[in-house]
């Protein structure tokens, strides 16, 4: 991880040796566990940042190579476009005022970045994606020159065994092929890091996930709801006072397939019945008690009807 010098041509035995390798990474975590080797009793909190470049007409500018060149400073690295940037804060230990110390080295390292871009004609964008991006900006030319991402791009490629297919399902829809992994670089995120101990590592990873329910929701009301919906629901979302609300589904099997789910719902009186499995049940009653949401509605709802508006 975080290996930049990689080899481009790889035989059956350098593959054969690498999975060797990942295997016994495996199994020294697995000691590493087992034995009490991973530091506990202590919680940090990092963050990455990234972002696109732009120039004044806010289309993509691919000048991160040029950028780098310019900062020294190591927090600042590049992305897998020639127009992306990464930002990493250094982890601080939680407590006290270390989310606005986190403001403050990210506020400071978005100003190196944006002095290093004056002098390009270009600025940093934070943003999801880039509405000014066109397909003919996601060429290998406009891949950052590291050994790292076309290795990344001829592996992804060759276990796809086809062409890359993005498709974008909502109020408007989008879908198209690619013949590269660069659509990646359509893509720029802001990332918590959060260290815990082994013993607390599940509870924590639950905790998070019912925190960042509400945003999937909104995001599901957004894509699919009629325009009442958005304006009746979305609103509760905007502001400080904090709304659960969760879409989830229990499907049959792992490696489930989230947007095309097999457990469907049917109308039932004012509402709706699961169909099976029904083994959801007791998880639900757990998750009420342990995140103490007794009182909080839950509906199962069929992907269809959520499409077709009929929450």
């Amino acid at each position: 991880m975080g290996e930049k010098e990689v080899q481009l041509e790889v035989d059956e035995e350098e593959l054969r040796v690498f999975t060797q390798a990942l295997l016994r990474d495996v199994h020294a975590l697995k000691r590493m566990l087992d034995t009490g080797s991973i530091e506990t009793g202590i919680r940090r909190i990092g963050l990455e940042q990234e972002m696109f470049l732009v120039d004044e007409m806010f289309r993509p500018a691919p000048v991160a190579v040029e950028v780098l060149e310019r900062i020294t400073d190591p927090r600042i690295t590049s992305e897998i476009g020639r127009f992306n940037l990464e930002c990493n804060a250094d982890p601080l230990l939680f407590g006290g005022n270390c989310l606005s110390q986190m403001e403050g080295e990210l506020n400071s390292l978005l100003n190196t970045v944006s002095e290093a871009t004056t002098t390009l004609g270009a600025r940093p964008v934070l943003t999801g994606i880039l509405p000014t991006l066109r397909k003919s900006d996601l060429t290998l030319d406009n891949m950052v020159p590291a050994k790292r991402y076309h290795a990344l791009n001829d592996a992804l490629t060759r276990l796809r065994g086809g062409p890359y297919v993005l498709s974008i399902k909502g109020t408007d829809e989008l879908r198209l092929t690619h013949d590269s992994v660069m659509l990646e670089a359509c893509n720029a995120s802001f990332q918590i890091h959060f260290q815990v101990g082994p013993e607390e590592f599940a509870r924590m990873y639950n905790i998070a996930l019912a925190a960042t329910a509400p945003n999937a929701f909104a995001n599901a009301v957004t894509d699919y709801g009629t325009d009442a919906q958005k304006q009746a629901l979305l609103p509760l979302f905007c502001g400080e006072k904090f709304h659960f609300a969760s879409l989830a589904v229990l499907e049959h099997g792992p490696l489930a397939d989230a947007a095309r789910p097999l457990t469907k719902a049917e109308p039932k009186g004012d509402g709706f019945a699961q169909g099976t499995p029904q083994n959801g049940v007791e998880r639900l009653a757990r998750a009420r008690r342990d995140f103490g949401l007794g009182q909080v509605p839950v509906e199962v709802l069929d992907r269809d009807r959520v499409k077709a508006g009929k929450l």
